[in-house]
């Protein structure tokens, strides 16, 4: 998540949404070829987005790779396709305003010469999202859809390999294994490290290295082997459901981690709110990872120029967009920014010679030129206006 922050942004999905009353609907696969390569991308949102067809030969539509909640279409899609919306289902998730959800049966989920059939997918309102609505994204390839088949995360390649048979991907005979636990009505991946003892879930959806709650803390400043680096305060979060709560995270720098007989040297993760620790995909990219829901395990066999993390410096700061403008939404404590006065809530005017009027609205390619110029940047200018009236001038340098 550190990463994604240190990037402008990160986003929070939907993550394991629980059910009362009603099941969600284990998808079933039918493989026309023995594997099925999807090449997608991750742009620039860190996620990584496939095309999909919700109709033989139909339109195709934009779904990001999310093993950590289940699958769903957008509230546009589910009115284009005349999905039966009624039913309804109790959830549990981050935003706790969000009580609950209409979902639908999809009939079929057709990815190159495979087809997804029966299958239940929840709706929500994408456009509500400002940076998911801009990415284009149309809904999400869930647990549910996925653990139909075996799959590879390639994301070195950027890409996805499914199968019906292990044996048909080909792979080396050692890598690192470890057992999976499916939980929750979608069934989704969690795995337990060794060192520390912790249980994380495996999400595609999570752009970061590794994600601790704020009640492992304590736990975590007791270790030996690692090291915090920073505090951020007021952290808000762009998610499915609009803006999360802000509150404090804190960014460690962890030296000797293991998980599935393996240790990692050096990697970096944040301490959050919530309640469910995550694997995502800044760790994932440094192996070929080999999700098997029919043997419940997971592999992972290291690329070849494995990296975890550059030290990146950081401005100190993040943004967030609403309609009309972007705002301070987290700040580093006693960071570039943070000593030069900005704080929480700031309205961002411009950056270097992007303007950034908050009478108007904002377009999706400035949103993005933004996060960019953020996060590749050594130095900026900054320019925003206090919620006093004030405005404030500032040049930050990594």
């Amino acid at each position: 998540m550190i990463r994604a922050l240190l990037s402008l942004f990160f986003i929070i999905m939907i993550f394991p949404c629980h059910t009362l009353g009603q099941k969600i609907k284990q998808a079933k696969a039918h493989f026309k070829t023995p594997t099925d390569t999807l090449t997608g991308d991750f742009g620039t949102i860190g996620i990584f987005l496939v095309n999909v067809q919700l109709k033989a030969n139909g339109k195709i539509y934009k779904f990001l790779v999310d093993t950590g909640a289940p699958t769903a279409v957008s509230a546009e899609i589910a009115n284009e396709i005349m999905f039966d919306t009624t039913a309804s289902a109790k959830i549990s998730a981050l935003d706790s305003t969000k009580k609950s959800m209409a979902f639908v049966t999809v009939d079929s989920i057709y990815v190159n010469n495979t087809v997804f059939t029966n299958q239940t997918a929840f709706v929500w309102n994408v456009e509500n999202t400002k940076i998911l609505s801009c990415a284009g994204i149309d809904g999400i390839f869930g647990s549910n859809s996925m653990n139909a088949c075996q799959v590879l995360f390639d994301w070195q390649l950027e890409q996805m390999i499914i199968a019906k048979k292990a044996s048909d991907l080909e792979l080396p005979e050692t890598p690192f294994q470890t057992k999976v636990y499916f939980q929750g009505n979608q069934k989704a991946p969690y795995i337990y490290s060794s060192k520390p003892k912790t249980r994380f879930l495996v999400d595609t959806g999570f752009n970061g290295y590794l994600n601790f709650m704020t009640n492992q803390k304590k736990t975590i400043d007791g270790l030996n082997y690692a090291t915090q680096k920073a505090t951020y305060v007021g952290i808000g979060a762009e998610g499915a459901f609009g803006y999360m709560k802000a509150d404090t995270s804190y960014t460690y720098a962890l030296y000797d981690f293991g998980i599935a007989q393996m240790t990692i040297d050096s990697i970096e993760f944040e301490i959050t709110p919530g309640n469910i620790p995550k694997v995502g995909n800044e760790l994932l990219k440094n192996y070929r990872v080999h999700l098997n829901p029919k043997k419940k395990r997971l592999s992972f066999y290291p690329n070849k120029q494995q990296q975890h993390y550059p030290e990146t410096p950081s401005f100190g700061f993040s943004v967030l967009p609403n309609d009309t403008a972007y705002f301070i939404s987290s700040m580093e404590v006693d960071g570039l920014a943070n000593q030069q006065g900005i704080e929480l809530n700031d309205i961002v005017l411009g950056i270097n010679d992007i303007s950034l009027d908050p009478m108007n609205e904002i377009p999706c390619t400035v949103l993005f030129d933004v996060r960019k110029l953020v996060r590749n940047s050594s130095s900026i200018e900054l320019k925003v206006k206090k919620p006093s009236g004030k405005i404030q001038d500032c040049r930050l340098s990594k």
